[in-house]
């Protein structure tokens, strides 16, 4: 009972502090934007023609018919990059001349142009040049993509450092390779990676790992014809891969214990789909999956309650998904001045996996993972996002390794340049397997403390977020964001250090956002401060977090 009370008055506590900052949020909020795209489409959904021309202009880093970007040093840099190849571009549309002319064909094939690292936008233009021809004019812009990697990163206590040479457009035909050394608290890392997403011109997409580690080595090669757009009939693919390392448990941001982790992994399989009909995608897939994973203790531990069994997992899997074909281009939501698309649509998924002492599993029973996402709204003014996930296994009438999680993020268009943003996310765990956690810190949501500060089989997160889009734009070269930001959260139940914090925490804090718009440009840069709201001389007073984060 006395737990619980100071629980209750250590949650009143934090809920005073941040409600006058959850007030001026709510407060501030406009709305105010326009349905240009929708309009467009329209329009355009009228026209009854064929593709006749297609046009593709494939533009450098920089536009030098800008006078702003007509400087020697970008110049220079023009000269130095290889622009993208037009049969790249070419081979990514979903529309070819003598096609009939489709909307839902040409916006896919932007989102498609835009899903590549090496392209910062892409757009294109259809004209009725005359009665029932449509020419398109393909317009994508280059990232420069040589990049010297070195960077420092400090994240829920956890310091790395990275540095090495990527190139994600050799020679403009869209190959990445990339080969750097990552030093962390974990481990030394030297890395070796191939990735090419249209092989030869084609949907197959061929990706090769080699990592050598201080604690282990692993490889990967995947190889894959996906379901590359939503009117894609069959896609297949092949996945081996092999990964030795130490992993490391943590509590209240402290190593407790380290294990080793011995994985093999190898998945075949293949899917078929009627392509898209009545606005929804619906796919199927078969295949086959090994996954063997071992264990070893490294350290003592200081606790009797690790559990490092052995797994072996053969098993046949089907699976169902649909997608409704739903999305809108947008921009200063997750990024800053940059194009995206962001889907408003339904889509759900299961896949059941039929575990087997027969086919060599050291179990029988039933694997399972389904999923859900849902969007309600529109980001020109409120967009709501619900998301679920349950996954785990059915083993001798109990469920193992079961991890049902939900989240809610909540955007409230306020101005052009101004959005609140909040996030909701739960999750509960059921006989989870040690190497997959339910933890609460640093780098996984609560930004003030340090990583794993709490560790449990149940989670509840919340996140509010004042975010601020600026025009300035230094050098041309990235765009400026920022932050004002709070977090609470707890974990409880059970735990395998029995060390963990099970009360609430929180935190404010402010931060800044830098974009890049000439490399790399799906990462964003976050320079956080944080504040805990709990006086622990365990931790430090301000916590410094410099990461790049796929998104704001």
């Amino acid at each position: 009972m006395k737990g619980g009370l100071v629980t209750m008055i250590t949650t009143t506590r934090a809920i005073r502090l941040l409600l006058p900052l959850i007030l001026i949020f709510l407060t501030q909020v406009s709305i105010a934007d326009s349905q240009t795209d929708a309009k467009t489409d329209e329009t355009l959904d009228t026209t009854v023609a064929v593709i006749g021309n297609i046009t593709i202009q494939t533009n450098n880093v920089f536009d030098t018919t800008n006078p702003e970007e007509n400087k020697s040093l970008y110049r220079l840099v023009n000269r130095l990059h290889i622009v993208t190849r037009q049969s790249v571009v070419r081979s990514q549309l979903q529309l070819h001349p003598g096609d009939n002319f489709s909307v839902q064909k040409l916006r896919e094939s932007e989102r498609l142009l835009r899903q590549n690292r090496f392209l910062y936008d892409a757009n294109i233009v259809p004209s009725l040049v005359q009665p029932g021809v449509v020419d398109l004019i393909v317009k994508t812009r280059d990232n420069w993509t040589l990049l010297p990697t070195f960077s420092v990163s400090s994240s829920g206590g956890e310091n790395r450092h990275r540095y090495g040479i990527k190139e994600q457009n050799l020679f403009g035909t869209g190959t990445q390779i990339n080969v750097e050394k990552v030093v962390d608290d974990d481990r030394n890392s030297t890395i070796f990676e191939f990735s090419d997403r249209n092989l030869g011109r084609s949907w197959l997409r061929l990706d090769l790992l080699y990592r050598n580690s201080s604690d282990g080595d692993a490889q990967r090669m995947r190889l894959t014809r996906p379901f590359y757009a939503l009117t894609a009939r069959w896609a297949a693919g092949i996945d081996l891969g092999a990964n030795d390392r130490v992993e490391s448990l943590y509590s209240i941001g402290e190593v407790v214990a380290k294990y080793r982790h011995d994985e093999e992994l190898a998945t075949a399989w293949f899917g078929w789909s009627s392509g898209l009909v009545d606005n929804w995608s619906r796919r199927w897939s078969v295949g086959y999956k090994i996954d063997e994973s071992r264990f070893e203790i490294e350290t003592d531990p200081e606790f009797p309650s690790l559990d490092l069994r052995d797994r072996s997992l053969h098993y046949p899997l089907l699976r169902y998904e649909a997608i409704e074909d739903q999305f809108q281009i947008t921009r200063n939501l997750d990024n800053i001045g940059r194009t995206e698309d962001v889907y408003l649509g339904t889509s759900y998924s299961a896949t059941i996996g039929f575990l087997s002492r027969s086919f060599g599993a050291d179990q029988s029973g039933l694997l399972f993972d389904g999923s859900l996402q849902k969007s309600i709204g529109s980001p020109a003014n409120r967009l709501l996002v619900f998301s679920a996930n349950a996954a785990g296994r059915y083993e001798s009438g109990h469920f193992q390794n079961t991890l049902v999680e939900v989240r809610a993020e909540h955007y409230v268009r306020q101005t052009e340049n101004r959005l609140f943003y909040a996030s909701l996310r739960s999750a509960v765990g059921k006989q989870l397997d040690i190497d997959n956690p339910i933890t609460l810190g640093g780098k996984s949501g609560l930004r003030g403390y340090p990583r794993s500060y709490g560790n449990g089989d149940m989670l509840a997160l919340l996140t509010l977020e004042q975010r601020y889009y600026t025009n300035w734009y230094p050098f041309r070269l990235f765009r400026v964001g920022g932050a004002v930001f709070a977090d609470v959260g707890r974990t409880w139940g059970n735990d395998v250090t029995g060390r963990s914090d099970h009360r609430v925490h929180a935190n404010l804090g402010v931060g800044l956002r830098l974009a890049a718009t000439r490399g790399n440009s799906n990462k964003v840069l976050h320079i956080d401060l944080a504040v805990p709201l709990r006086n622990d001389s365990s931790i430090d007073g301000i916590q410094i977090i410099v990461e790049a984060k796929r998104g704001f």
